[in-house]
């Protein structure tokens, strides 16, 4: 049996390379982007859900309790709970943007070492097949990107039941 690790490139195998070798390099562009917009775009809008439900009630309150005629009595521990809550939403919304971009900047590692390997292979002629490293970084990818959903998913359950404390925390007895 050949060693695949060492056997010369056939034509075929040589176009194939470099082939792969310009989808690697488009790819690696287009991580680099992905890395720029993901936190821009996919998280906004929780930061922006937490913070924004952290304002209102802030704005809530002031209004209600700055009024003497106001018939309306608050729960503090509930507003209190509230409060708490869209803050830890808003820590986590930041935490899910360090988590897509470890995840982004590991993936854009892994398709440079795949680039460079499909170069290896052109350059040597020689099949290079070792996609250990690029598998484990692939792997650690992946980690970093279901920490960031699992940040975002328990951000957005945040908003949720900050919404319910504040709404409890401000409704007639």
């Amino acid at each position: 049996m050949p060693d695949v690790m060492n056997t010369e490139m056939t034509t075929a195998q040589r176009a194939e390379a470099e082939f792969d070798l310009q989808f690697a390099r488009e790819e690696i562009r287009e991580r680099l982007r992905y890395q720029m917009t993901f936190a821009e775009k996919g998280l906004a809008a929780m930061m922006l859900a937490n913070g924004g439900a952290l304002i209102a009630l802030f704005t809530f309150i002031g209004n209600t309790v700055g009024k003497a005629e106001s018939a309306l009595k608050l729960d503090t521990p509930l507003l209190w709970g509230a409060f708490a809550v869209f803050a830890f939403g808003v820590a986590l919304v930041l935490l899910a943007h360090l988590f897509a971009f470890f995840s982004q900047h590991t993936y854009y590692i892994q398709t440079a070492l795949e680039m460079w390997r499909h170069q290896r292979s052109l350059n040597t002629g020689i099949v290079d097949r070792e996609v250990a490293k690029e598998a484990a970084l692939n792997r650690r990818g992946n980690f970093y990107l279901y920490g960031g959903l699992g940040s975002l998913g328990t951000s957005l359950l945040c908003f949720i039941a900050g919404a319910g404390l504040a709404l409890a925390g401000v409704l007639p007895a």
